[in-house]
């Protein structure tokens, strides 16, 4: 599982920002791919400390996509 979140400058032109919305938005497909990779991972573990990890970066996942669907609108 890979954690990461493109830092967007803020910018001024209309292009920019819709190349920012693209950028954006291909990082909340990525997230939700992720999100459903953890849910998998965690019907497949059977150790607590696993399922643990496994919680917590759903959690964190969770929260980038909300970020990101703020980022959206």
């Amino acid at each position: 599982m890979e954690v990461k979140l493109s830092i967007l400058a803020k910018t001024k032109t209309e292009d920019e920002m819709a190349q920012n919305k693209k950028l954006y938005m291909e990082e909340f497909k990525n997230a939700v791919a992720e999100l459903e990779n953890i849910r998998d991972y965690i019907n497949y573990v059977d150790d607590p400390d696993l399922i643990e990890f496994a919680i917590f970066a759903e959690k964190a996942v969770e929260k980038k996509i909300a970020y990101l669907i703020k980022k959206l609108r």
